[in-house]
């Protein structure tokens, strides 16, 4: 007796050769000319297809057939933190703040300073930022608050994460991971004051329980699409 993966194959192959077969005789009827086998590579590519919706049917039925305790538990689970949230706890807490960002190469950096208060939500699985500051900008001082949440996926494996504030009132929409010890986001969103803005965010934590942001734009000097950094933010605990 065949395998169930085999049976499935054979069903498969099958109902690509039914429907080959079916699309042949219509266009005779027409009058047109029957269109040519599909080479190995599409029948590949349509057997995967196939098998893939295949699948996907059996995971809605027994999706359906299951317990409804048993997926009430898969929901609890699913809203438990796991130790990748644990990791955001290290943004929890009041800070100080003091931004420089580059206006250009080689200029003294735009000083900002301000507050900032980072505090738990969902019963961790994420955090939840708000920044009150004053953002200098070619000798202006313009009042600026700001959003944020950072959270994990366990379904991509990646940290996501969103900004919003009131010097540029755009989402800016990030994911990443953790590299070295750092936290590293990237992602883009549409800035009202000139287009897609792109963004790489990387969280660098010391070991006084301080941590500083550093903030990466794509260099349209560099034809290489290197990133140039633009900017850090320093967090040090009240």
């Amino acid at each position: 007796m065949r395998s169930n993966h085999a049976k499935l194959t054979a069903l498969v192959i099958a109902g690509v050769a039914a429907t080959a077969a079916s699309f042949a005789v219509a266009q005779a009827k027409n009058g047109a000319k029957a269109p040519d086998e599909p080479n190995p590579e599409q029948l590949i590519e349509m057997l995967k297809k196939s098998a893939q919706e295949e699948n996907e049917r059996q995971a809605a039925q027994d999706a359906m057939n299951m317990d409804p305790a048993a997926i009430a538990d898969m929901i609890k689970m699913a809203g438990k933190p796991g130790p990748e949230h644990q990791f955001l706890d290290k943004l929890v807490g009041k800070w100080d703040v003091e931004a420089k960002f580059f206006m250009e190469p080689g200029a003294d950096p735009e000083v900002s300073t301000g507050t900032s208060h980072t505090r738990e939500g969902l019963n961790g699985l994420c955090v939840i930022t708000e920044a009150d500051m004053n953002f200098n900008f070619m000798g202006q001082s313009i009042p600026m608050k700001g959003v944020g949440v950072v959270g994990y996926n366990r379904a991509t494996g990646e940290y996501e994460s969103m900004w919003m504030d009131t010097i540029d009132p755009y989402m800016l929409v990030q994911k990443g991971s953790m590299q070295n010890g750092k936290l590293t986001l990237e992602g883009s969103g549409t800035s009202q004051m000139g287009g897609e803005s792109k963004m790489r965010n990387v969280y660098v934590f010391d070991n006084d329980g301080n941590y500083t942001m550093e903030f990466y734009q794509p260099n349209p000097a560099d034809p290489s699409g290197d990133w140039a950094k633009v900017g850090v933010i320093e967090y040090t605990r009240k």
